[in-house]
């Protein structure tokens, strides 16, 4: 073989080796492409799976409104209330405390009233009892705030 075979050669060679290292780094992109894809889908599909019963529980809120009201007039109704909030923990759903000052994210004002010696914006009085799914706001509580 001469010298010109041989330069043909190596060139041929080289072209090869970087043919082949572009394939080789497609091959790679593509990979973490799909890994990504497959990650990112596995999340989606967790996360609706989480907030797939957000709807029914929305619908039963009325119902266990319309609960509370009447277990304050008949405490024998407290087994059912205790069972109804084990169901509530169990999906995940916990109600919104009232407890502290007025949180834009959590509560809604429905009014305001004058107390003595109540800080501005404390909450004095929940209207409506507020709740949470997975720690996002299902239906956020209605209070009444101080002056």
């Amino acid at each position: 073989m001469d010298t010109n075979d041989e330069q043909r050669i190596d060139t041929t060679i080289e072209e090869l080796k970087k043919q082949a290292d572009e394939y080789l780094n497609g091959w790679k992109r593509a990979k973490a492409d799909l890994v990504n894809f497959q990650n990112d889908t596995a999340k989606e599909r967790i996360g609706w799976a989480k907030f797939a019963t957000a709807g029914s529980l929305m619908r039963l809120l009325p119902a266990l409104d319309t609960l509370y009201a009447a277990h304050e007039h008949f405490p024998e109704l407290a087994e059912t209330v205790k069972k109804f909030e084990e169901y509530l923990r169990g999906e995940d759903m916990t109600e919104i405390g009232c407890q502290e000052k007025y949180d834009p994210l959590l509560h809604e004002v429905i009014g305001m009233e004058k107390v003595e010696g109540a800080e501005h914006g404390t909450i004095i009085k929940v209207a409506q009892r507020g709740y949470r799914l997975h720690d996002q706001v299902l239906r956020p509580a209605k209070v009444i705030v101080a002056e």
